[in-house]
């Protein structure tokens, strides 16, 4: 707990604590890091990954860009379909991947193929004219037609403005249809296979509607005659108000209910419902500051910006509903912001922001203040859910950076330390492993090499005596002692340090008396208890 005094720590409390599991009440290692390999990114740092598994096989997405990534809202989409935002080689759009584009072509710097999310409708209107059915004499109707973009997986446009308005005979009427055109723009980045069409037509309630006539390739010959009567169309066009994401979108996520979210300057973003390219503008919420990070737990999403966070609430994307939160705590790091089921938690100027059910506090306060927590260069962490915890890593300069595990629900146990700095990582929901990499782009797994347990370091609170003392004996009692290292420092420097090899009490070196006493160990073992006292009866009693 860095912002408390050494002295006045809790009795249970440290100083320092590296790779240490506190959990069972006796002080434990952590297991190893788990070495996995290495990942290639030619040319580039790598400052994302992803594991993408898809038949049976496991893929390693990586980028140079701090992009965030999503998958399939689809269940059992045949595609396994996977989004992300903030790919600088896409110009900042969203871009997707899918099975088997994402590992063909031969290489194996994942993704291999990736597009633009989302198609601009159509500029060009089509051109109708009746070749067949005359008008005389008989019942008539009026049609206008438009046409959608149609991509490899089905993903539609919005409609291209309509046509001229052409009078028909009700039945038995011929039109062609011609100019429809795939714009350069919109192909730039994208998969346009396909244009759907629909003309307009009155309903029983006098509404008037398009209604699909023809889906054909893009590469059709035109004109197409459209014979169909109107008693025979039934389909509406589902996206008349639906738009292509718009540029430069960041923190793209998903909610449990298959909505697609993500911010762009001030404004939060939705998707229509389980259609992660369709981006209605009526859907957006715009909040005062500029939106640093979204995060989502439930039905709530919260907002973390360059002014207070905003809670957004609510299901159904056309009625959601925003207010601002009662604290003035910035997100001042996008990858600082985690969903972790029953809340969220960002890096602000002042600690750490845990956002549940309709509030947010600064859950970090009274474990460290700003001072410290500037040290750490809050603006540079990247942080990773692991077995209900939250573990970040931040970075100064090359000498000055690290990682911490803390504990949303038990804030008490303050901040432990790993060794090493890792610039990315991926959790696996399945195995919940959590993934590093580290920058020379070797790749492990976080506490997961059971037979090589990381060396922890715990260092005591500064226990100030009443009287001066003159220490001679300690004791350790631990589960083992293949490799454990007792240090007793008094008056912050070091008075005695020895392996301990069993829990028979060892006798230190008679020194001048000191009021203030500190212990320190370090090894592999699990420690239940550390003790020292002016004499071994002391301890044998």
């Amino acid at each position: 707990m860095p912002g408390i005094n050494q002295s006045l720590l809790p009795d249970n409390a440290a100083v320092s604590a590296i790779n240490c599991r506190i959990t069972s009440g006796a002080l434990q290692p952590q297991y190893g890091m788990a070495s996995d390999g290495s990942l290639a990114l030619t040319g580039h740092n790598i400052s994302t990954i992803h594991r993408w598994s898809v038949g049976g096989n496991d893929y390693w997405l990586r980028f140079q860009d701090a992009v965030s990534v999503i998958r399939s809202p689809i269940a059992d989409d045949s595609y396994s379909r996977i989004y992300w935002s903030g790919d600088s080689r896409m110009g900042g759009a969203l871009c997707y991947s899918y099975t088997p584009a994402v590992s063909s072509g031969g290489g194996t710097e994942y993704p291999n193929n990736y597009y633009k999310l989302g198609i601009p409708k159509p500029t060009t209107a089509i051109t109708a004219s009746l070749t067949s059915g005359s008008t005389d004499g008989v019942a008539t109707e009026a049609r206008a037609y438009v046409y959608t973009y149609v991509g490899k997986l089905g993903e539609e446009s919005a409609p291209s403005p309509p046509s001229n308005i052409l009078i028909c005979p009700a039945g038995g009427a011929t039109v062609a249809l011609s100019g429809l055109v795939v714009d350069v723009s919109a192909s730039t980045g994208r998969e346009i296979e396909k244009f759907r069409i629909y003309r307009v037509a009155t309903g029983s309630s006098g509404n008037a509607e398009y209604l699909f006539v023809a889906e054909i390739a893009s590469s059709y010959v035109l004109p197409y005659s459209d014979t169909k009567d109107t008693s025979k169309l039934s389909e509406s066009l589902p996206s008349i108000n639906w738009k292509e994401p718009r540029e430069n979108m960041t923190s793209l996520g998903l909610t449990a209910y298959g909505v697609a979210y993500a911010a762009s300057g001030k404004i939060v973003c939705l998707s229509e419902p389980f259609f992660p390219y369709a981006w209605p503008r009526d859907y957006e919420l715009t909040c005062d500051n500029d939106i640093v990070a979204i995060g989502h737990y439930d039905n709530y999403l919260i907002v973390g910006t360059k002014g207070r966070p905003v809670m957004i609430t609510g299901i159904d994307p056309a009625s959601m509903s925003q207010q601002e939160l009662p604290i003035i705590e910035a997100c001042v790091s996008a990858r600082s912001m985690v969903s972790m089921g029953l809340f969220a938690i960002y890096a602000s100027p002042n600690g750490l922001v845990m956002a549940s059910g309709s509030s947010a506090r600064l859950i970090t306060e009274g474990i460290i203040t700003s001072r410290e927590w500037s040290a750490m260069t809050p603006s540079s962490i990247h942080a990773h859910q692991h077995r209900g915890k939250y573990v970040f890593f931040w970075y100064t300069d090359s000498s000055n950076k690290g990682g911490v595990i803390f504990d949303p629900l038990h804030p008490e146990d303050g901040f432990i330390r790993i060794s090493g700095y890792y610039v990315a990582g991926y959790r696996d929901p399945q195995t919940d492993s959590l993934y590093l990499i580290d920058s020379s782009k070797n790749l492990f797994r976080l506490d997961a090499d059971s037979n090589s347990p990381a060396s922890l370091t715990w260092k005591s609170k500064k226990v100030v005596l009443d009287r001066p003392a003159s220490m001679t004996a300690a004791r350790v009692l631990a589960d083992s002692y293949a490799s454990l290292t007792l240090t007793v420092l008094a008056d912050g420097a070091t008075h005695h340090t020895q392996a301990i090899t069993s829990a028979a009490p060892v006798r230190m070196p008679r020194s001048g008396r000191k009021r203030n006493w500190q212990v320190q160990v370090s090894g592999t073992d699990t420690v239940r208890e550390i003790a020292i006292s002016e004499t071994v009866t002391e301890l044998q009693a």
